[in-house]
C-alpha cells in the first residue's frame, strides 16, 4: 500500500470524527506494573496529539507521523516520553492488532474451504501442495495449541506458589 495516501487517508478520519474526545484506557508501564491505574484528561489532548496518537496507533514510524502531523520527530520522541501518551498508544496497537487477528480467525474457515476444495482437483501437483499445507498448517495448530496450554499451566503453577508465599507465616502480604 501507498504509505503517503494510508497517511493520507488516517488523517482525513481524524478530522472527520466528531471531536468528542476519545475514552482513554492508558496505563503507565510503571503504574502499570504497580497496578495503578493513570489518570488522563483527554479533554487536555490537542487535536495534533490526537493525530499523532491515531496514526502510531496505526503503526506509522515517528518519521511518517512528524511528516504528517508538520512536527519534528522529536515532538512525536517528546510525546511517548509521557507514561500516559505511550500508555494509549500502546492500547490502541493492542485493539488493532487484536481487531486484525479477530478478522483473520473469521477468514479461518474460508481459508479452510479453499484449501478443502484443492483436495479434489484434477491435477495432481494442486492435490499434493494442498496435502502439504493442510499437513504442516494441522501441525503448526496443534504445536501452538500445545504451546498455549503449557504456558498456561506454568501461569497457573506460579500464582499458586505465590499464593502459597504470601498466606505462609512470614510470607509477603
Amino acid at each position: 500500500m501507498d504509505t503517503e495516501k494510508e497517511l493520507e487517508e488516517a488523517g482525513q478520519r481524524r478530522l472527520d470524527q466528531d471531536k468528542t474526545p476519545i475514552p482513554s484506557l492508558a496505563t503507565g508501564v510503571s503504574q502499570a506494573i504497580a497496578g495503578e491505574q493513570v489518570e488522563t484528561d483527554d479533554s487536555n489532548r490537542s487535536p495534533d496529539d490526537e493525530l499523532i496518537l491515531e496514526l502510531l496507533g496505526e503503526g506509522f514510524s515517528h518519521a511518517q507521523v512528524a511528516m504528517h502531523c508538520s512536527v519534528s520527530t522529536k515532538t512525536v520522541q517528546r510525546r511517548l516520553r509521557d507514561p500516559a501518551f505511550a500508555a494509549e498508544v500502546t492500547e490502541r496497537r493492542r485493539q488493532r492488532v487484536a481487531a486484525t487477528a479477530l478478522r483473520l480467525v473469521r477468514l479461518g474457515d474460508v481459508a479452510v474451504g479453499v484449501i478443502s476444495d484443492l483436495f479434489v482437483s484434477e491435477s495432481d501437483p494442486v492435490r499434493l501442495q494442498a496435502a502439504r499445507l493442510a499437513l504442516d498448517l494441522g501441525r503448526r495448530y496443534h504445536r501452538e495449541e500445545l504451546l498455549e496450554g503449557e504456558l498456561a499451566d506454568r501461569i497457573a503453577s506460579l500464582e499458586r506458589r505465590l499464593e502459597g508465599a504470601s498466606s505462609a507465616p512470614g510470607g509477603e502480604a
